[in-house]
């Protein structure tokens, strides 16, 4: 473990080197090294590398070890140019909140399926085109000790359950809801009607139905949401938020206003399964010719969030240097100016990572994202997205930390690939494409610090 530890360790020098300097004179730290050992110390930023696209099956959704992977929830449409068709769809469990038999014995004035937006700057292409989204009622039993991906699918009843018909999406505007003599304002949010003919069939179950969460999930597997209408707008709900739910609004007997209750999203001990699919179609867009085709490559790469593709990279000659231990190494790219792509419309990426395969044959996040995830620090791996350089010249770019990985590809722990990805790429819709190692100024670049080891 010393050798992953390495970048790490030299930070924590550098930062007592810093704290010395600040509260003593000026000392060499580390001058009783001898010559020949400070020689040993070596730089190099001119490895050669392969780039290639590369289409992903599926990514975990929700893990039956580690329970929802999905912090926010994607349903939409895209039709990219650069990066073809998206879709992405919700199916959902639904829990009680409390006994909640009350309103089979009163009359039920309304039943609402609301969903509070995502506060994130998840929403992504066209919000000022009209949109329709519709709710079904889902027939299939979802345990949430069974792992799930994003090519699940649910099955669904053939008629909608309830519909918000060509709507212009308000991500950002706040609902005044006027109940009775009541008034209340609610964060923004989709709020879908229910049809009678399913209120009707809540009406038709025994109140013991309503009473526990195991009962009630016996009679309703959950609901699915998806767009029907609109071919460019990509919306993002947060399941978790107090204002997601389905509330019926039914008239207590003796009570001058409506009585309400809620229907949740989140289990009793969050043992809820929500899951996203996602459907990607390349064909015809600018991407199709770059996947899998290495010469291609040299020139362009791309990475899209959701269940989209991944860059893989070869850096040539790594997996030669011997007895060399890797004191830090960043990887750094650049995003690419391509003609006709709509960074307005589609903005990039806000956070690369890397991944690497696993011993069963998935991509797992790099061994550089997993140790800053272990210290809660997300920033010592990188990969965020940085602004051009003060003249203005430069593109954008994102720099990495891959110190341990390239360790293992170093020591022959691991093969010669390193993924380029989207950092929690089922929570986000984004894409980027980065200019290839065939490009002459804004060539992706491995900036690598060593110690050869005798």
């Amino acid at each position: 473990m010393g050798l992953r530890f390495s970048f790490y360790s030299v930070v924590f020098i550098l930062a007592l080197v810093a704290l010395g300097q600040s509260c003593t004179k000026p000392t060499l730290i580390g001058s009783d090294l001898l010559d020949e050992e400070i020689a040993d110390l070596g730089f190099t930023d001119t490895f050669r590398m392969r780039m290639v696209t590369r289409v992903e099956d599926s990514i975990i959704i929700h893990s039956s070890s580690g329970g929802p992977q999905v912090i926010k929830h994607l349903c939409g449409k895209l039709d990219d140019p650069i990066f073809g068709k998206s879709e992405a769809e919700i199916s959902t469990q639904m829990f009680l909140n409390g006994v909640g038999r009350d309103f089979l014995e009163n009359t039920i004035d309304s039943v609402v399926l609301h969903l509070a937006y995502d506060e994130t700057s998840n929403m992504y292409g066209d919000l000022s085109e009209p949109v329709t989204v519709e709710a079904f009622r889902i027939f299939t039993v979802l345990d949430n000790t069974e792992s799930y991906y994003s090519n699940f699918r649910t099955s669904q009843g053939f008629f909608p359950m309830g519909v918000k018909e060509n709507f212009i999406p308000q991500p950002m505007d706040s609902l005044t809801l006027i109940r009775g003599e009541d008034t209340t304002v609610v964060p923004p949010q989709l709020r879908i009607p229910i049809n009678q003919d399913f209120i009707n069939a809540m009406l038709e179950q025994t109140p013991g139905t309503y009473e526990f969460s195991d009962s009630f999930r016996l009679w309703f597997d959950g609901v699915k949401i998806r767009m029907s209408e609109g071919t460019n707008t990509m919306l993002s709900f947060d399941l978790a938020s107090p204002f997601s739910g389905m509330t019926v609004y039914y008239s207590d007997v003796g009570a001058e206003n409506l009585a309400e209750y809620r229907f949740v999203f989140l289990g009793a001990f969050f043992e809820q399964v929500q899951l996203v699919s996602f459907d990607h179609e390349y064909a015809g867009a600018a991407i199709e010719p770059f996947i899998d085709d290495l010469d291609l490559g040299d020139s362009l790469a791309f990475v899209q969030s959701m269940s989209g593709v991944n860059t893989e990279v070869e850096i040539i000659g790594l997996d030669q240097m011997e007895d060399v231990l890797i004191n830090q190494a960043e990887l750094e790219v650049f995003v690419a100016d391509v003609p006709g792509d709509d960074t307005e419309l589609y903005p990039p990426i806000e956070r690369l990572a890397t991944r690497e395969f696993n011993d069963n044959g998935q991509l797992i996040n790099g061994v550089d994202v997993r140790l800053a995830l272990n210290v809660q620090e997300i920033s010592v791996f990188g990969g965020l997205l940085m602004a051009t350089d003060t003249a203005g010249v430069s593109p954008r770019k994102y720099v990495m930390n891959v110190t341990n990985v390239v360790q293992d590809i170093v020591s022959g722990r691991q093969g010669n690939q390193i993924f380029i990805s989207s950092f929690l790429k089922q929570n986000q819709p984004h894409r980027v494409v980065m200019y290839g190692p065939g490009h002459p100024t804004y060539a992706p670049r491995l900036r690598l610090t060593f110690t050869r080891v005798r």
